[in-house]
């Protein structure tokens, strides 16, 4: 069992690929969807990401799955970036 884990969010948690799809590089192929919003669009969902209920839902399963895991006297790390 692990003493310690730590846990960060990155871009991807942000959306941060359809914001430069949208922005600078159109990848059509990558994410055609994002080809679909412009960049002011593209930042203004990114800014929701953090309050939405996916998002939250999958950090709460993590969470929960990696206590279920961890040696009790562990400790988890999220690191503000």
């Amino acid at each position: 069992m692990p003493p310690l884990v730590t846990i960060s969010a990155s871009g991807n948690d942000i959306q941060l690929a359809n914001i430069l799809n949208s922005s600078i590089y159109n990848w059509y192929k990558f994410n055609p969807l994002a080809l679909l919003k412009d960049c002011d669009q593209a930042i203004a969902d990114s800014l929701k990401t953090p309050d939405s209920k996916e998002l939250t839902g999958n950090l709460q399963d993590l969470l929960k799955e990696t206590f279920a895991k961890m040696d009790p006297e562990g400790m988890i790390l999220c690191p503000i970036l």
